[in-house]
């Protein structure tokens, strides 16, 4: 009997072929899953260190210009101009920290952004001297960020 010799692969080297694609694939996939969930987490912290950096030099910046005469009272920070008058007010309003400018009208910025939640903001004051903190968190991952600042009055 003459047996031809046939070529091609048989099914255990198709079966062998498909599962190492399959395993490479899934490696693949993996490795592309867990790289974006490392990019997501390290965006959430880029925008709460933003956020945290905007509001803490809002707040620098109100207090380096005003007068000593500060109060904190009720979560709300206020700062008076020279002339006596509240310039600045920081309220934190829920979930929100709210800046009003009174110098310039309707002027309300929400200094913490949407997705990052303001979670403690408190101010302690003696004489001309404010020292700020701030918490901020991410609902989405629950990771926290503290900000702090002493800062004097200048006028």
């Amino acid at each position: 009997m003459n047996r031809k010799h046939i070529e091609g692969f048989t099914i255990l080297e198709l079966l062998a072929g498909i599962i190492s694609a399959a395993v490479l694939a899934m490696a693949m996939g993996s490795m592309l899953y867990y790289s974006y969930k490392g990019w997501q987490s390290m965006q959430s912290v880029a925008e709460m260190q933003r956020d945290g950096s905007l509001a803490m030099r809002t707040m620098t910046g109100a207090v380096r210009n005003g007068s000593t005469n500060m109060q904190f009272s009720s979560g709300q920070l206020r700062v008076r101009g020279t002339n006596g008058n509240i310039v600045w007010s920081f309220t934190q309003s829920g979930e929100r920290l709210v800046a009003t400018n009174s110098a310039i009208g309707a002027g309300r910025m929400d200094l913490v952004q949407t997705g990052v939640v303001a979670s403690g903001f408190s101010c302690t004051i003696v004489s001309n001297k404010a020292s700020i903190v701030l918490s901020l968190l991410n609902p989405a991952d629950n990771s926290r960020m503290f900000f702090s600042n002493s800062v004097s009055a200048r006028n």
